[in-house]
């Protein structure tokens, strides 16, 4: 059988362009890889103990229509809501009380069944700051409950604290690392600072265009039956990131950039420079910054013949990633998503 490879050498500066950088992106900020659901239809239920000093059962109605309505946009089905007693398990248990304050226990496909893994409060007795006060007014609680069940369902999904992106305009910081897509969203629903907004206003909230885009993204949007992975290089910060296991090639494109743009800490200056469909992909890295990409079917072949084209432009080369579509994050071994080669 014909072994496939694919190379590209060139030394910044000389001949030859590098490969495009896509397009446009969404913008958002997700956990990780590994946090995405494999199915789109999850099961809800109440925790038995939930409790609440207002009307539990209409407001337990509230949740489940907003979460309904705003998540089939990115084609989620949540399904249940009943009594977490009346079922073996259920993917997001919710659990209400007084003086809890709406949080999640674990991100994306982690919160599965966890007991009272999704809490949430129709009373907001606890608020802890000026505009959360707001939600104990009569007239906002409705909007309030909205509002916070969209950004904690947000979360059982991957989703994270735009703030927490280190081109965030917002200064209400959890500090909680993930993974960027993009620039920063001002108007998610999971950023603090539009949320305060929202609730001033008593506005319905709305998952925001970025939102949308952004779980497009992540849950294979233009999936196709072939597995991509990809490598981005900074050559300003010689940071670079990776992906693998996507189910397109723009998916996989931009994974790598996030990364890469994460670590580089230099938003725009990562491109993308190997790419492999149904293979393995590798990039190898020269002091001079001359460097060399190839795919092949099997790893190290990718890896040797991308180092020797990186040798035949520049010194002291080495290989500064190499990744497999089908590689699966359990079994992975070498090159860290993020980390930063320097010389």
């Amino acid at each position: 059988m014909r072994v496939l490879t694919c190379v590209l050498f060139l030394v910044l500066g000389g001949c030859g362009v590098p490969l495009d950088k896509p397009g446009s992106r969404p913008f958002g900020y997700f956990d990780s890889d590994e946090s995405r659901w494999t199915q789109r239809n999850l099961s809800v239920c109440w925790e038995d103990d939930s409790r609440a000093d207002n009307d539990l059962e209409q407001f337990q109605n509230v949740v489940r229509d907003v979460v309904t309505s705003q998540y089939q946009r990115v084609g989620f089905v949540f399904s249940g809501w009943t009594l977490c007693s009346a079922v073996a398990s259920a993917d997001i248990r919710i659990w209400v009380d007084p003086k809890t304050w709406p949080k999640v226990q674990a991100f994306g496909q982690h919160i599965r069944n966890i007991p009272r893994g999704l809490h949430l409060t129709f009373d907001f007795l606890d608020a802890g700051n000026g505009w959360a006060r707001v939600c104990q007014e009569p007239e906002n609680v409705t909007n309030c409950i909205r509002n916070y069940a969209l950004h904690e369902f947000g979360h059982s999904l991957g989703l994270k604290h735009e703030a927490d992106r280190q081109d965030a305009a917002c200064e209400q910081k959890t500090h909680s690392p993930g993974l960027t897509i993009g620039n920063y969203d001002p108007l998610s629903i999971m950023n603090y600072c539009h949320n305060e907004v929202e609730i001033r206003g008593n506005r319905e909230p709305v998952l925001s265009y970025n939102d949308v885009a952004t779980l497009l993204h992540v849950y294979h949007s233009g999936a196709t039956d072939e597995t991509f992975a990809a490598i981005a290089w900074s050559p300003g910060t010689l940071a670079y990131g990776t992906s693998w296991h996507w189910l397109s090639q723009g998916a996989a494109d931009h994974t790598a950039l996030g990364h890469c743009e994460q670590h580089g800490e230099r938003p725009g200056d990562c491109q993308v420079m190997a790419w492999a469909r149904n293979a393995c992909a590798a990039f190898a890295v020269g002091k001079n910054k001359g460097y060399g990409w190839a795919w092949n079917v099997e790893r190290e072949a990718a890896r040797a013949t991308a180092l020797s084209y990186c040798q035949q432009h520049d010194s002291d080369c080495q290989v500064l990633a190499a990744v497999c579509s089908l590689d699966e994050s359990q079994s992975r071994t070498e090159a860290p998503v993020f980390r930063s080669s320097r010389w």
